[in-house]
């Protein structure tokens, strides 16, 4: 799909062979959800309870991801020696 698609699916102008695109097409009403980014700093060490629902990511491994809910208590983190850890809010819940 070109350049060509994609401007006709963003255009509101009315075109003579099919009028107004976005009124016509099958997905112009469709909501699409969105994944709430963190704006502010959210941390918590292990041990401490978390204060904000969301996915939390390990400061010293940003690839190991745990969810976590308002209320429990931050784990350690499961690489290496399952040392304490600083984890940080990637995606509010």
């Amino acid at each position: 799909m070109g350049a060509g698609f994609l401007q006709r699916l963003t255009c509101s102008r009315v075109h003579r062979d099919h009028g107004p695109v976005l009124s016509r097409h099958p997905l112009a009403n469709v909501k699409i959800p969105v994944i709430q980014t963190v704006t502010k700093m959210t941390t918590g060490r292990t041990g401490e309870t978390c204060s904000e629902s969301g996915v939390y990511y390990c400061s010293t491994h940003p690839d190991n991801t745990i969810p976590l809910s308002k209320g429990e208590k931050f784990p350690p983190c499961s690489r290496g020696a399952g040392h304490g850890a600083t984890w940080i809010l990637k995606y509010k819940a």
